[in-house]
């Protein structure tokens, strides 16, 4: 959550705070759907903060994780049949496929470049054969290659989920102040008159920063 969020939030939580020191004080609002709509706003607000945390780590651990495997995919077989390639296999057709330059590839390009690899060293198992290579040697690379694109699909299948619940806490939060600015009339119906419960009522429904964007102004409205 952004820092503006977590300020509007708290500003929820803090009406709620009141309203259960205070019920006696203001029974109506208390009761009223503008309370109950509010206190689904906070809870709807806990689980989607709490997915967004869990979606941000996930992604830091998933852009590791596919470093890692790009890492293996180069060094154990793209760079081996690379080298074979060029030791061996010169003036074949696929030389260039079985040759290309990784060292600024990642991600798709990356995963391409070794399906192509894949593809052109289907046409000299037994050469790959010949010089000890492992039987399934292609079939690993095609292996490793996938794993590299599974993570970064992983990780976009996050990203993208990660947008739609930052969505759900953007409409949390608008409900809840639009909770909180009608139990502002009953409240204050309620209590108006009574200096000490007013200036705490105008606290604890103040959000502490000044909202900067224009879903933070509505948010905070």
């Amino acid at each position: 959550m952004q820092r503006s969020q977590i300020h509007v939030g708290q500003s929820l939580r803090q009406v709620q705070q009141f309203l259960r020191v205070h019920a006696d004080a203001v029974p109506t609002a208390v009761a009223s759907q503008a309370k109950r709509t509010l206190d689904a706003a906070v809870a709807e607000l806990d689980r989607t903060a709490t997915e967004q945390g869990g979606l941000t780590r996930n992604m830091r651990g998933e852009v590791q994780l596919r470093l890692e495997l790009e890492r293996t995919l180069v060094r154990k077989f793209m760079t081996p049949l690379a080298k074979f390639a060029r030791a061996s296999l010169r003036g074949a057709p696929e030389f260039a496929s079985l040759t290309p330059a990784t060292g600024r590839m990642h991600r798709e390009r990356l995963v391409r470049a070794a399906q192509a690899m894949a593809a052109a060293a289907d046409q000299h198992v037994d050469a790959l054969r010949a010089g000890d290579f492992p039987a399934d040697f292609v079939a690993q690379l095609r292996s490793a290659a996938a794993a590299v694109q599974q993570s970064f699909d992983a990780r976009t299948s996050r990203r993208v989920r990660r947008t739609g619940v930052t969505q759900e806490i953007i409409g949390a939060l608008v409900k809840g102040r639009q909770a909180v600015a009608t139990l502002d009339a009953l409240v204050m119906h309620t209590i108006v008159g009574n200096d000490a419960l007013e200036a705490e009522w105008r606290s604890a429904k103040r959000v502490r920063r000044v909202a900067t964007t224009e879903q933070e102004v509505l948010a905070a409205a």
